[in-house]
């Protein structure tokens, strides 16, 4: 039984002897592996992202800031994926009045964060948006700042009308 198998042994190496060696380098040169092989390239998924949103400068139970001031509106990204940025809207009264689009930079502890001013003219009830569309590196994500009032400074406790606020005494 060893000599059959011997045999082939033989058989098998002289005819590997016989192949030209081009054509052992074409097919070691063009590897044929099935999908999925440890050698074939490992696509990653998008990472999933989540944004936190504060305001700054605004204050009061309900909400408020005054006509004409800034508001910031701030918003930490985790995970942080660099390069990404993300679309900042201001509606006033459900009417989008302003809209930027800003760079996540990095804060550290795997987290990223920007940062949006923003001031009215205006009174009413504002609210701030932020959107982030699916890139191949995240994915897409969006988030909504509590709603807060801009009202004007000239108002007092009474007021009725406009006319009552802009009139001086003497």
């Amino acid at each position: 039984m060893s000599s059959i198998r011997l045999g082939a042994v033989c058989v098998a190496l002289t005819c590997l002897a016989m192949v030209p060696s081009s054509a052992y380098a074409e097919t070691a040169a063009t590897p044929s592996s099935p999908v999925g092989s440890p050698s074939a390239p490992v696509v990653s998924s998008p990472a999933a992202g989540r944004v936190e949103l504060t305001l700054q400068k605004v204050s009061g139970s309900p909400l408020f800031a005054l006509v004409g001031r800034r508001i910031v509106v701030r918003g930490i990204v985790k995970p942080y994926v660099a390069g990404q940025s993300v679309s900042v809207s201001f509606a006033i009264d459900g009417r989008q009045v302003a809209r930027s689009v800003v760079s996540v930079l990095a804060l550290g502890n795997g987290a990223g964060q920007f940062r949006v001013g923003f001031a009215s003219r205006y009174a009413g009830l504002a609210q701030a948006r932020v959107t982030h569309p699916a890139t191949a590196q995240q994915v897409a994500f969006s988030a909504r700042a509590p709603a807060f009032r801009f009202v004007h400074a000239d108002l007092g406790l009474g007021a009725r009308s406009w006319t009552c606020c802009t009139t001086r005494f003497r």
